[in-house]
């Protein structure tokens, strides 16, 4: 099971971030981020706190164990035993975290749960899923996603905008995959993360509108990926007034 000190530490993989203007070199000791750091390790421990093995994890296929955040449900009570295990670490950090590391776990295990939908589009996509989410519980890797357009002239969609790589999409496919170009916005506790799930809401072609077939990509990016890199404010390094703790205090 992995430790706090485990995650803190691969958080320290050259990857690229920029706050206030200026680039974090380390964010686990930053002073925006390290109190953020800290407490999603102390999650990690939690979960792999001999005293907490029943509560926390489970056995796997392959004889190991896993976080209960990878567990795949199969009766009532599955459920209510992983229940559990979640409401155990809301309670470490009270809700503060709107994207723990059970949120897009949740996402993947679901997914997986529901493979047989890939498999009749694509087998082999379909085995990649399935060999991602073996890969992600037995490594407890923390995932975020990020989901949503940059905000632009809405009364177009993002094939129509002035800037055809505003938002993140296709611009090349050759043996190693894609390459993707542009952005996404809305990544919830990024800097704590390994990697990030590059997700679109709308596939679909909208009524009488060119179809957005170049942003209809999904998969995973590690953080530290070279080409790539994150931007955002903090609240870990200022004292918020009133107003901050009106709009964004929980």
């Amino acid at each position: 099971m992995k430790t706090g000190d485990t995650h803190i530490a691969g958080l320290r993989d050259g990857r690229t971030v920029f706050i206030n203007g200026g680039r974090a070199d380390d964010v686990t000791r930053h002073p925006a981020f390290a109190r953020a750091v800290q407490s999603v390790g102390k999650l990690f421990d939690f979960a792999a706190a001999s005293e907490n093995r029943d509560l926390m994890t489970f056995a796997t296929p392959s004889g190991g164990r896993a976080n209960r955040i990878w567990q795949l449900p199969e009766t009532f009570d599955d459920l209510i035993v992983r229940r559990r295990a979640l409401e155990a670490w809301d309670g470490l950090h009270a809700g503060f975290l709107g994207r723990a590391p059970d949120h897009v776990a949740s996402c993947i295990a679901g997914m997986y749960m529901g493979l047989d939908v890939f498999e009749a589009h694509d087998k082999d996509r379909a085995k990649a899923l399935s060999d991602y989410y073996a890969y992600a519980r037995d490594n407890d890797l923390y995932l975020t996603y990020v989901i949503i357009n940059p905000q632009a002239d809405r009364s177009k969609n993002a094939a129509e905008q002035a800037d055809p790589f505003l938002t993140a999409g296709v611009v090349d496919r050759d043996a190693e995959g894609i390459t993707i170009r542009g952005a996404k916005t809305v990544s919830y506790t990024h800097l704590d993360v390994y990697k990030r799930q590059l997700s679109h809401l709308r596939h679909h072609q909208p009524a009488g509108r060119p179809l957005q077939g170049r942003g209809a990509a999904e998969g995973c990016v590690p953080d530290h990926r070279r080409g790539g890199s994150g931007c955002r404010g903090h609240y870990g390094a200022r004292r918020q007034d009133a107003g901050d703790r009106r709009h964004h205090g929980r």
